[in-house]
């Protein structure tokens, strides 16, 4: 009955899969497709064919990407610029919010948060020359129930209201694959002054965002999980509209005005498109090529209709894994689990 009704049967011939198990690894790394295959082909054609020439194709890319990646984020196309990697991504956007002063210098995050973000937070205190211990304030992870989680994340937010800076934690949880209340987050951020930065890497493409609407101020994402665009491919940013004014921190030629390009500028001169000021160096052409062409499979059967089948799927497999009593699904208890992914241990074990 599932499949006769799925929308989206036809896009499975599409991917390539391993033979002989069912491919559950998008959270780690997203299958190949037959679209990404062939505009790397294709790319590596034009620049064999063309040289410095292809570049002339390959500037336009860095539009279409972002605009189809604002579509996936409920975003403006002017709030979405391309970064290196997310970790890269998540040092410029620190390097320009964080500001630390005598009265706010803390920075909010989860207990068990990615500890490449961790990293990160951790280097930015480094240099600006703060404690760990005084600095990082850690909200208690709710294994088993994210209303709780976010719940927490509150209660810590008005316990240090006049302390805090940045607030920054991942939509779903890389661990157990909880999706916190972001709206909720935000707007306590918002009534404190405080600046949220999101972590997308295991929601984008897999659960509805609207970055703008619910009012987060900037957030970093990956696109080599449910976006199938290919390992190590770039990452991209979000800067809500209301911080058009902040400048990157971290500068390169390629943040600077395209038509400066070129130019022996004196002084860096930061873009006025988009987020391309945010840019450091010259984007990869071969690895927008390949996310232009994985995003095109989203746009094309909607991204409503992805986020509905892995709903579905998510269900169907819950339903499964509750009738074996040895087995617990942890986020089973939460409201806004269910349409992400399950995280099942075993009581043997």
């Amino acid at each position: 009955v599932f499949d006769q009704r799925d929308v989206l049967k036809q896009y499975k011939d599409e991917f390539y899969l391993p033979e002989g198990f069912i491919y559950a690894s998008a959270h780690a790394l997203g299958p190949m497709s037959k679209k990404v295959e062939q505009a790397a082909i294709q790319n590596l054609t034009i620049w064999g064919q063309q040289g410095l020439g292809g570049w002339d194709q390959w500037l336009g890319l860095e539009d279409q990407v972002c605009n189809k990646l604002a579509a996936m984020v409920g975003a403006k196309d002017s709030e979405l610029g391309i970064s290196a990697s997310l970790t890269m991504g998540l040092h410029q956007l620190m390097s320009s919010f964080y500001k630390p002063d005598s009265s706010r210098y803390k920075i909010l995050m989860l207990s068990n948060e990615f500890p490449s973000d961790l990293f990160c937070v951790q280097s930015w205190l480094d240099i600006h020359k703060q404690s760990y211990d005084e600095c990082l304030i850690q909200a208690d992870f709710n294994y088993y129930d994210a209303e709780a989680t976010t719940q927490n994340i509150i209660k810590t937010i008005n316990t240090h209201k006049e302390s805090i800076t940045i607030a920054l934690f991942s939509a779903v949880n890389s661990y157990v694959f909880q999706f916190i209340d972001v709206e909720e987050v935000a707007q306590a951020c918002k009534q404190y002054g405080i600046i949220f930065i999101l972590d997308i890497a295991h929601s984008l493409g897999c659960v509805p965002l609207q970055l703008h609407d619910w009012g987060v101020d900037a957030a970093v994402m990956c696109t080599y999980k449910y976006i199938n665009a290919g390992a190590g491919n770039v990452g991209g940013i979000f800067v809500h509209e209301k911080h058009s004014d902040v400048k990157p921190f971290m500068r390169g030629w390629f943040g600077t005005e395209r038509k400066l390009l070129l130019a022996q500028q004196p002084k860096f001169t930061p873009s006025s498109e988009a987020l391309k000021r945010f840019q450091i160096s010259t984007f990869d052409p071969f690895q927008l090529a390949r996310l232009n062409a994985a995003l095109t499979y989203f746009i094309e059967a909607t991204p409503e209709a992805c986020y509905n089948k892995s709903k579905s799927l998510v269900e169907y497999m819950k339903s499964l894994l509750s009738s074996i009593p040895e087995i617990i699904v942890v986020n089973m208890k939460s409201k806004y689990s269910g349409g992400v992914a399950l995280t099942a241990n075993s009581e043997k074990t």
